[in-house]
């Protein structure tokens, strides 16, 4: 399989620096430059699409990178970052770029199969304290208290079973996204039996 090759072939250097956190980095332009001439070479193409989802009280972008070799899907990736309610020096607009930007990179990563070893964005505090257990905590109770009334509400039957153990808040967006897509279709049914 040509993505496999892909893959293998594709070399990304963290090009870039951060001054306030001393570490290079590497960006989704950098993934994008280094693997379009790799797509072109096998036949294939990609597009990434951005959609703004809600999930509890939070704004998330949820970036979908799509590989295609002509009109056939090859693969796909999805990652989430979550807005921030507000950074200094940053407009609404700007937030949400910057969401969209870390979306991006790791739904890249992820189908490119991009190793950045220890990555900085999870290591670097920016000066900041990390988010404590009982935040964490917070998080998932109101992710597993969403689900509850997505099955509640519908009368669902609980397919995904062993959800209610998972420890990794990101593993339960993906949970809540399967029970509204199932809640999506039980609203467009109930249209459509009218």
């Amino acid at each position: 399989m040509s993505l496999a090759k892909i893959q293998s072939e594709l070399k990304v250097p963290k090009g870039n620096f951060n001054k306030f956190g001393n570490y290079k980095y590497r960006n989704a332009e950098d993934i994008l430059s280094a693997v379009k001439p790799l797509l072109a070479k096998y036949g294939y193409h990609l597009n990434i699409k951005d959609e703004i989802k809600m999930i509890g009280i939070r704004y998330y972008v949820v970036a979908l990178v799509t590989i295609f070799e002509g009109d056939k899907v090859i693969a796909t990736s999805t990652a989430y970052a979550r807005e921030a309610e507000n950074k200094k020096g940053m407009d609404d607009a700007q937030i949400t770029g910057s969401a969209s930007s870390y979306s991006r990179k790791y739904a890249l990563n992820a189908i490119f199969a991009i190793d950045d070893g220890v990555d900085p964005d999870m290591t670097n505090k920016h000066g900041k304290d990390q988010p404590t257990p009982q935040a964490n905590n917070t998080a998932l109770t109101n992710y597993r208290n969403i689900i509850n009334k997505l099955i509640a509400k519908h009368g669902l039957d609980d397919k995904w079973k062993g959800w209610e153990t998972v420890k990794d808040p990101m593993q339960l967006i993906q949970v809540i996204d399967h029970y509204e897509a199932i809640e999506k279709q039980i609203r467009a049914d109930k249209r459509n039996a009218k």
